[in-house]
């Protein structure tokens, strides 16, 4: 392994010629307790999202001609459920520059790493087929500032699963604008993944993940979040958009996605989608009122099941916009009338441009927007829906068919609100001639209205501003 860090480092840094300290005993003296203290924060900040880093043995760090050789102690994550990690020794290859925060490093992951319950039984096991791993790391901040890494072959097996990883490169370039804030792109490529169960099989040829960060504070990774209860996405989306970075662009993309199974009378199936993007953009995120923009599509729907063919979408889209939202405060809110407190007074906008479900069988089209203030949420939200009875007798014969019990639990809830959605919508045709039932939602001054009919007595009422009383709902 040491021989494979030595090499990748050699071919990375052969050509730099920063001016650097010494690699001498004196030098690994003064390395060892500042990497000591990194793994306390490390530790820290797993702790803060409910993981417990264990540590197991010394670690060392001996000058070696044109590096440092540093092996961290045995390293293990206790996770929820008392799961316990054993990732094992990391070794690291590292060079100071002349900047003495940041080191030029190669690092290698143990492999295998196990997963143990608190039995001691093992549960599950992750082995890596090839891996290279260098780039600058700051040594405060226990992070990547900029990376190369390639990973092969790597699979995990579990109980009843198996998932394989051919191929993983990941690349990060961040930039120190100078007082400590870094900015830049980075991103994750997997190829021709598969998960296996017993029941299914997914497939997908490609996986990516590309983000541009800007101003990132890493000088706050070395502080652990303030809660430390449990890890949270709550908890994790606080810090990555209000401690960590000012704004981030995020792009995902999946492709070549497959689904086999079998159905409710033992005959194999097949689910494919092409493509699935999504689009995000959050900036001035550590104001008071950050922005963001969202987008989405999902196309290309197929499926060797005949009875699902017309209702399979050929199509799924989504674009929105935030604005004027406190996203911190709402972030911390722990209830929903916390919540509405935050956006009554804040005065924030919500927009969907977009949403829309096309398939052969049906279709829905839709934009709305909802807008806080202090006397309450006005509200606009216009819908066209194609084929709706159809859709409706179709999951009529899925809930008494063969498959009923591998059915989404939620499906009857669907159904029974589908069908009050049918009695109240608005007869109409698009632009192709076909059939359509159109909704034209409208809530202003504590009023709600369907098409232009009054829905307030009828969903309970609504404060009708500052001192309303909501009106009863009728027996």
């Amino acid at each position: 392994m040491r021989t494979l860090l030595v090499l990748a480092f050699s071919l990375l840094f052969s050509g730099a010629a920063l001016a650097a300290p010494a690699i001498d005993k004196a030098g690994a003296d003064a390395l060892k307790p500042r990497l000591e203290q990194g793994l306390d924060v490390l530790a820290a900040n797993f702790k803060a999202k409910g993981l417990l880093l264990e540590r197991t043995g010394p670690l060392t760090v001996e000058p070696a001609g044109t590096y440092y050789a540093v092996t961290t102690p045995s390293l293990a994550l206790i996770m929820p459920g008392n799961i316990k990690r054993t990732i094992g020794m990391v070794a690291v290859n590292a060079v100071p520059t002349a900047n003495p925060d940041v080191l030029k490093v190669a690092m290698a992951l143990p492999t295998p790493i196990i997963d143990t319950d608190g039995m001691g039984k093992a549960v599950g096991k992750t082995t890596i087929g090839s891996q290279t791993m260098n780039g600058l790391w700051n040594v405060p901040a226990m992070m990547f500032t900029q990376l190369t890494a390639n990973y092969g072959n790597v699979q995990t097996v579990g109980d009843g699963f198996k998932t394989t990883l051919p191929q993983l490169a990941v690349k990060m370039l961040l930039s120190d604008n100078g007082k400590g804030l870094y900015s830049g792109p980075s991103e994750a490529v997997a190829t021709n993944i598969t998960h296996e169960t017993t029941a299914k099989k997914y497939t997908i040829s490609q996986l990516a993940l590309k983000t541009v960060i800007e101003d990132l504070d890493i000088k706050a990774a070395q502080t652990p979040a303030k809660k430390a209860s449990s890890a949270s996405l709550q908890d994790t989306l606080t810090d990555m958009f209000t401690r960590f970075a000012n704004g981030n662009q995020t792009s995902f993309s999946a492709s070549g996605i497959s689904i086999a199974q079998l159905d409710g009378s033992g005959q194999p199936q097949t689910t494919t989608i092409k493509n699935i993007t999504f689009n995000g953009n959050i900036g001035d995120a550590r104001t008071s009122l950050p922005k963001m923009e969202w987008s989405g599509t999902a196309s290309g729907f197929a499926t060797t099941d005949a009875s699902f063919a017309n209702f399979m979408p050929t199509t799924i889209s989504v674009n929105g916009a935030t604005s004027g939202v406190p996203l911190a405060e709402l972030l911390a809110a722990k209830t929903q009338a916390e919540q509405a407190a935050i956006m009554a007074k804040s005065g924030g906008l919500f927009k969907l441009n977009n949403f829309s479900i096309d398939a052969p069988a049906y279709g829905l089209t839709s934009i709305g927007s909802v807008k806080s203030g202090a006397e309450g949420q006005n509200a606009s939200l216009k819908l066209v829906v194609r084929g709706l009875p159809d859709l409706l007798a179709w999951l009529g014969t899925l809930s008494s068919g063969p498959d009923a019990k591998n059915l989404p639990p939620f499906l009857p809830a669907l159904t029974g609100i589908l069908a009050m959605v049918q009695m109240t919508g608005k007869p109409a045709t698009d632009i192709q001639g076909r059939p359509t039932l159109n909704y034209d939602v409208q809530m202003a001054g504590g009023k709600l209205t369907l098409n232009g009919a009054d829905m307030t007595a009828v969903l309970g009422g609504l404060p009708q501003g500052k001192g309303a009383t909501p009106q009863a709902a009728p027996r």
